[in-house]
């Protein structure tokens, strides 16, 4: 997301803005959804629990479906370019 975001003209500097102007470019429609995705990732980095794996797990179709239309939308970028 970063690169297509330089690519495009655009430096952002912070996941947040990253997320922020992919979802401008309609790279991703919803930048809420990945700002979930990065909180979730930060509480499981230093705690090892059976709720923070739970909570993992609760949220990985939801991932899932989000590289997948990541994914798809940077394949058309890249298939005009």
């Amino acid at each position: 997301m970063k690169r297509f975001c330089e690519k495009a003209g655009k430096t952002p500097y912070t996941l947040k803005e990253i997320f922020q102007e992919a979802a401008i470019s309609g790279l991703i429609s919803d930048p809420k959804r990945w700002f979930r995705f990065i909180e979730i990732r930060n509480i499981t980095v230093h705690t090892y629990n059976e709720k923070n794996v739970e909570l993992v797990i609760s949220i990985f179709d939801d991932f899932s479906n989000a590289v997948d239309e990541l994914i798809k939308n940077l394949e058309k970028r890249s298939d005009g370019a």
